[in-house]
């Protein structure tokens, strides 16, 4: 599934920014930690799409007990039901 409207990627960035306060990291830091293209997570988050299942991988890099979902009309980080 492709994330591409504005409050969808919103919610995702959100989530996933609380995801790396918990481990105390920041985008930046993620990125070079995981070899990740900063740019490229950065845009695909705020301006552009993101592929669910991307955003996942993401997520598994910190957590593998986590996923990415839609609960009460909103996308959250947590563990599955």
């Amino acid at each position: 599934m492709k994330y591409t409207k504005r409050e969808e990627r919103r919610q995702i960035e959100k989530a996933f920014k609380l995801l790396l306060v918990q481990h105390d990291l920041d985008l930046k830091k993620f990125c070079k930690r995981f070899d990740y293209s900063y740019p490229m997570v950065y845009q695909r988050i705020t301006l552009n799409s993101i592929e669910h299942d991307f955003v996942n991988e993401m997520i598994h890099k910190l957590d593998k007990s986590l996923f990415l979902q839609q609960l009460n009309g909103k996308l959250v980080i947590s563990r599955k039901f």
